[in-house]
C-alpha cells in the first residue's frame, strides 16, 4: 500500500530536480556557451515545476485515497498529462507578449523536462513495485488477469 511519504517524495522531486538543472545548466551555459538567458531559465524553470505537479495530482489522489487497484492507470494518467501540459505551459510563456526568447524559452523547457520525467518515474515506478510486492496469489482474481 502507498503512504504519505510517497506524496512527500513526488512532491518534492520536482523543485530538486529543476534546481538541480537550473545549477548545471548555468554553469555549463556560462562556461562553454556565453549568453544563458536568466529570465528564461527561471520562467521555464516555473512552467515546468507547475506542469509537473499538475500532471501528477491523478497519482497523489490515488494515493491519498488508498485506492491500490486504480493506482497503475492514474500513473499512466499522470505520463499522459505530463507533455501535453509541458507544450501548453512552452507554448503560453513563449508568446510574443512576455518578451522572452522563443528559442532560449524551449531549449529551457526541454532541458527541464527530461530530468523531471525521469525523477518521477523513478519514483511512480518505486510506488507500482511497493504495491506489487504487497499483493499475494490468493488476492489475485479472475478479474485481475492471469499472472
Amino acid at each position: 500500500m502507498a503512504n504519505k511519504k510517497d506524496v512527500s517524495l513526488l512532491l518534492l522531486c520536482a523543485p530538486l530536480s529543476i534546481l538541480t538543472t537550473m545549477a548545471v545548466g548555468s554553469v555549463v551555459c556560462q562556461g562553454w556557451f556565453g549568453p544563458w538567458w536568466s529570465r528564461e531559465m527561471f520562467v521555464a524553470g516555473m512552467v515546468s515545476l507547475a506542469t509537473g505537479i499538475i500532471a501528477i495530482l491523478p497519482l497523489i489522489q490515488g494515493i491519498m485515497q488508498n485506492n491500490d487497484e486504480k493506482l497503475a492507470q492514474k500513473a499512466l494518467l499522470a505520463v499522459f498529462f505530463r507533455p501535453i501540459l509541458a507544450l501548453f505551459g512552452t507554448f503560453l510563456v513563449s508568446a510574443p507578449g512576455f518578451g522572452l526568447t522563443r528559442f532560449a524559452v524551449i531549449c529551457w523547457m526541454l532541458a527541464y523536462y527530461f530530468p523531471l520525467l525521469a525523477t518521477e518515474t523513478a519514483i511512480t515506478a518505486r510506488i507500482l513495485k511497493k504495491l506489487d510486492k504487497n499483493r499475494t496469489p490468493e488476492k489475485i482474481t479472475l478479474k485481475d488477469g492471469l499472472p
